[in-house]
């Protein structure tokens, strides 16, 4: 009886070894790999756009772009000036939607997190109103953006979701003292141009089409130049073509 105890008891200790949590080194490892980025920093991108606009000239300027790991997307950030309550501050956020899941969020979920990105956060908001661009309509709204050092930057947050292509701008911009009147705003974003789309050939036609709704009082736009490829320019590892890149 006593050698039978003691078999049971064994038999008892390795089905709660079985039942036993993973120890802590494998536990930490799956939470890494659950949260593994989605996004990759291309270095050094060719900039598939360009912006030029009187209110941004003299202002410091950064290209940046990042891949989708899976989905082949891409968004492209142009920046112009540094936030500050006595300068101008442009940053526009431009996503071509690949293969990935891209729902769409609120307004200002999509606000707060574009503004998060560049170190800043939102404390102030007012509702939106429409604004008539050569992409679309945007969703505009008077925002207070604060920096890290406290400074308060009063500006516009902005969202535009194309009708006809999976593209999207979001962005602020701020006009020092003010945000900047919404006719400079609307001119600034419709001298956004292409310099190429690549392989893209549904984004370059998505342009060309844009140019016949420029607003003829947006002085000093120029016509989007033809189409070329750029995957070899860009400095990092090869994208995963999506299928809206195939069209």
């Amino acid at each position: 009886m006593a050698a039978s105890t003691l078999i049971c008891g064994w038999g008892l200790a390795l089905l709660a070894e079985a039942d036993a949590p993973l120890p802590q080194a494998q536990s930490e490892h799956a939470g890494v790999a659950a949260t593994a980025p989605a996004w990759t920093e291309i270095n050094r991108p060719f900039p598939l756009y360009s912006l030029e606009a009187p209110e941004v000239s003299k202002l410091s300027s950064a290209y940046e772009a990042r891949r989708h790991l899976t989905g082949g997307g891409r968004q492209d950030i142009l920046t112009f000036g540094t936030p500050r309550p006595d300068s101008a501050y442009f940053r526009l956020a431009v996503y071509r939607v690949g293969e990935e899941d891209a729902p769409k969020a609120p307004l200002f979920v999509e606000l707060a997190r574009r503004a998060a990105d560049a170190g800043l956060a939102i404390t102030k908001s007012a509702l939106p109103a429409l604004l008539r661009t050569r992409f679309g309509d945007a969703e505009a709204a008077e925002v207070t953006l604060t920096a890290a050092d406290g400074a308060n930057l009063p500006c516009t947050g902005l969202r535009l979701d194309a009708k006809t292509l999976n593209w999207r701008m979001t962005g602020f911009a701020c006009g020092g003292s003010k945000p900047l009147p919404r006719q400079a705003l609307q001119c600034i974003l419709d001298r956004l141009d292409l310099n190429t789309a690549g392989e893209d050939r549904a984004l370059a036609a998505f342009f060309a089409e844009t140019e016949l709704r420029r607003d003829p009082a947006c002085a000093g736009t120029r016509m989007t130049p033809a189409a070329m490829q750029t995957r070899l320019l860009d400095d990092g590892p090869a994208p995963v073509s999506p299928k809206i890149l195939k069209h």
